[in-house]
């Protein structure tokens, strides 16, 4: 092999460590109060779509059918993932949508079908401490970063319009949700980033994705975009 060839391959392999390194300790850095990281190189990055089987455990589930990250941990310990993105985490409306069920109070938030905090308080203080517990375990694995994915496929989902109708209204709904997205970050310590998955396409849904991840920002969330489409309002 040309010489040049290979000092190019060995500078470029560095590089990648460097840089890694970096990015890791800076994930690091917004939660220091709440965790000891220590960096590490990362194994290729894998992320997986969590769902309902890695969600807490509020009832006992089905020998054959388990539904809850205390049931799955070994899978998802052997599974290679170093990644989880904790989705699909939805908004509470007053009133129900055709084809959905979240008839709660307007920015409760829920996890799939579980409301993990409505009014400012947790709705089972047991049962998300625990899944909080079991992030943990997967943390200390080896699994170094998750996040929570906020939104959905269009007719069931409708977060960002409800968000955009809060923050028109303006009549102190917009701030109990902050208030209830605060919860969520000092109740979950490890989960660092909010994931924005808006696949809804109102007229202000732009300016609503931007002031929700600024929102999420200022709690101390890193933000991460899934662009469902209309990319060119993405670049906006």
């Amino acid at each position: 092999m040309n010489t040049w060839l290979c000092l190019f391959i060995i500078l470029f392999i560095i590089s990648i460590i460097i840089v890694s390194s970096y990015l890791i300790y800076k994930f690091s850095k917004n939660k220091s109060n709440f965790i000891t990281f220590t960096p590490k190189l990362p194994k290729f990055v894998l992320s997986a779509y969590a769902g309902d089987t890695l969600g807490p455990k509020i009832t006992s589930s089905s020998n054959d059918d388990p539904q809850s990250l205390t049931e799955n941990m070994e899978i998802v310990q052997n599974s290679g993932l170093n990644m989880i993105n904790f989705g699909l985490c939805h908004i509470g409306r007053d009133k129900p949508p055709p084809g959905g069920n979240f008839g709660l109070g307007t920015g409760d938030i829920i996890y799939n079908d579980i409301t993990v905090i409505s009014k400012g308080k947790l709705v089972n203080e047991v049962a998300m401490k625990d899944w909080a517990a079991s992030m943990k375990t997967l943390y200390d694995s080896g699994i170094w970063y998750f996040s929570w994915s906020f939104g959905g496929a269009v007719p069931w989902v409708y977060d960002f319009r409800v968000m955009a109708e809060m923050l028109k209204a303006q009549d102190g709904r917009w701030d109990q949700f902050k208030q209830n997205m605060k919860l969520l970050y000092t109740t979950f310590p490890l989960v660092r980033c909010v994931d924005i998955d808006c696949e809804e396409t109102s007229d202000d849904w732009v300016n609503t994705c931007i002031t929700f991840a600024k929102m999420c920002n200022d709690i101390g969330f890193d933000v991460s975009i899934a662009p469902f489409s209309n990319f060119g309002d993405w670049k906006t």
